[in-house]
């Protein structure tokens, strides 16, 4: 006697063209292959927004990230194609409110592998190749992990998708 997932197996392999069938119904709901941001060609300190400390970052393949520190704990990153960043103009959600700057003690360190945005509250690595986010808030010397890009950003020309893995407590604001 077959156990259920026999019987699940024997049906597929009996009925090919339902098989064809939902794979072809599926298709369309994956998503499209991303174009990835590329990888990190090199980093420059910028004047952030009101004075906010922060790094503008070229990868390979022309994308641009701006990395704002505008507290020991909030970091603001922004992505753009084709070297270019644009502010959120008239398609601002209304509860998105401006962050007073604050002084903060930001820092950038680097190695072969990644840069780090460090600051006393949290540290963002930025992973050279290809270039990948990840956060850590820092509890004493220890980084505890908050999220990670699982894959690239991809800055698709008509839409961007970020996939990101985080702790089960951790909460997104903005986007």
């Amino acid at each position: 006697m077959n156990g259920p997932g026999d019987t699940m197996h024997n049906r597929f392999r009996q009925s090919p063209l339902l098989v064809a069938l939902l794979s072809a119904l599926l298709l369309p709901a994956l998503p499209a292959q991303a174009e990835p941001v590329g990888n990190l060609r090199s980093v420059s300190a910028s004047d952030g927004r009101d004075g906010a400390r922060g790094w503008e970052l070229l990868t390979d393949n022309g994308s641009k990230l701006r990395i704002e520190v505008l507290a020991n704990d909030i970091v603001h990153v922004q992505a753009g194609r084709n070297g270019k960043l644009t502010d959120a103009g008239n398609k601002a959600a209304p509860i998105v409110l401006p962050q007073p700057v604050q002084p903060v003690q930001a820092q950038l360190e680097e190695d072969a592998s990644e840069i780090r945005v460090r600051t006393p509250a949290l540290v963002l690595h930025v992973q050279r190749q290809p270039l990948q986010l990840r956060l850590e808030r820092l509890d004493g010397a220890r980084g505890v992990p908050m999220w990670q890009e699982l894959q690239p950003l991809d800055l698709d020309a008509a839409q961007s998708v970020q996939v990101l893995s985080s702790q089960a407590d951790e909460g997104y604001f903005g986007g």
